[in-house]
């Protein structure tokens, strides 16, 4: 056949085993480097509302998650199996490395979940729930360069009070610090 046209010595034969060895690890490690993912931990929560007494009250408790932090490569995937099976209190977050205008991913996941647009500071800017990335007809496009996607289960932005304006702490976000600020009052005319 084809390999008996080649005449190699078993020192040539040695060296191409050896190569083809130290060449598939690195090669499956290439194909799978986009799969990677580190579990992580982040809360979700209400910006602080001053009343007239000037108490500081929230709308919601902070909402503990337990995510699949992915880095924004996670875009070009086909399939992401945990947004099949979330649960109360789990999500996927895909973070970017830099603030992006991007479209949510056409992927082949037929589950409804809630996404959730954060800015680079880690405010939910946009709330999109119930939506089937496997049947997106059109863009789905933040207005302003975001840091992430966050998806949770469909349902549950509603269920727990989670709105526009709510702050994701935790990797790669940060909290904003709790700031009182002097409002000047207006001049009399």
């Amino acid at each position: 056949g084809f390999f008996m046209k080649w005449r190699c010595s078993p020192m040539q034969w040695r060296a191409s085993i050896l190569i083809l060895c130290t060449l598939l690890p690195l090669m499956a490690t290439a194909q799978t480097g986009s799969l990677i993912f580190e579990r992580s931990k982040l809360s979700i929560e209400s910006p602080p509302i001053h009343d007239e007494a000037t108490s500081v009250t929230m709308a919601h408790a902070p909402i503990p998650y337990t995510i699949e932090l992915r880095p924004e490569s996670a875009l070009n995937l086909e399939y992401i199996h945990a947004l099949n099976t979330l649960k109360a209190n789990e999500g996927v977050l895909i973070a970017f490395s830099s603030p992006a205008i991007a479209s949510l991913p056409p992927m082949k996941v037929y589950t409804q979940v809630d996404a959730l647009f954060i800015t680079p500071e880690g405010i939910i800017a946009q709330i999109f729930p119930g939506i089937v990335l496997g049947e997106l007809t059109q863009d789905v496009r933040p207005r302003e360069p975001m840091g992430g996607f966050l998806f949770i289960k469909s349902g549950e932005a509603a269920r727990l009070g989670i709105n526009p304006l709510d702050n994701v702490v935790g990797p790669p976000f940060s909290a904003r610090p709790v700031t009182r600020e002097f409002v000047p009052a207006a001049a009399p005319r």
